[in-house]
């Protein structure tokens, strides 16, 4: 601000001292306004000037004049100064944005940098999850391999074992047809003495509708005997009374 403040005091006093070149530039010298244009004789009231002093004011107005051509120069390059710093005030603001811009931006830098780091603790945490995995599947893995090793040397005894079963249950099946054989031919050789015994009982019932094949063979030789027994008094009672007869 006070560089601004010495260049505004510049520019004033170039432009006062221009206003005051033109304000001589209007008002010439009194001695200039008796500069005569052409060499006459002195008109009354009319001061001469000597060659010297024309030369002193030819000298000064040439200094006004390069002094002139300075201001307007200088006037000129204060305009340029003047586009120059609102082009720098304009490149001042574009600054500020640039620089709110630029804290936003760290501040964004400074929250994704906050993130990844939360991101590769969380990445760490996992890798360290899959570590254990990893190992855990490597002890399943072996403990499976044994497992199922144990259970192919279980399966391989089993067939060993169902193929002894087969071969004893084949060989039990051939026991059972040939006992199955045997109890068909006892069964149709007790039907046979079955017969032969019902026969014989009905050979040896001595009563008549009844069922000999459901009496015992002590039932039916007692009543053989009762039968017997008096068949033989008859015959004794027959014998006495044929002898009486005699």
């Amino acid at each position: 601000e006070e560089h601004s403040e010495n260049e505004n005091v510049e520019n004033k006093d170039a432009f006062t001292m221009f206003d005051d070149g033109a304000s001589s530039r209007r008002r010439p010298p009194p001695h200039a306004q008796t500069l005569p244009t052409t060499p006459h004789k002195p008109i009354k009231n009319q001061t001469s000037i000597d060659n010297k002093e024309l030369a002193k004011l030819r000298k000064k107005s040439d200094q006004f004049n390069e002094l002139l051509a300075k201001a307007k120069k200088l006037k000129d390059s204060v305009k340029e100064y003047k586009s120059e710093l609102q082009t720098m005030s304009e490149w001042k603001q574009k600054f500020v944005a640039l620089t709110e811009e630029n804290s936003e931006l760290e501040r964004k830098c400074s929250d994704l940098e906050t993130q990844v780091e939360s991101a590769q603790f969380d990445l760490s945490e996992e890798r360290e999850k899959v570590d254990d995995l990893e190992r855990e599947q490597v002890r399943s893995q072996s403990k499976f391999e044994k497992q199922l090793s144990r259970l192919q040397q279980t399966q391989t005894e089993a067939k060993s074992a169902m193929e002894a079963l087969q071969t004893q249950n084949t060989a039990l099946q051939a026991d059972f047809q040939t006992k199955l054989d045997e109890a068909h031919a006892l069964k149709t050789r007790y039907a046979e003495l079955v017969a032969t015994v019902n026969g014989v009982k009905e050979a040896l019932s001595v009563e008549e509708h009844v069922n000999a094949a459901q009496l015992s063979f002590e039932y039916l030789l007692l009543k053989q005997k009762e039968v017997a027994e008096r068949e033989q008094a008859r015959i004794v009672k027959l014998e006495a009374e044929n002898g009486e007869l005699m």
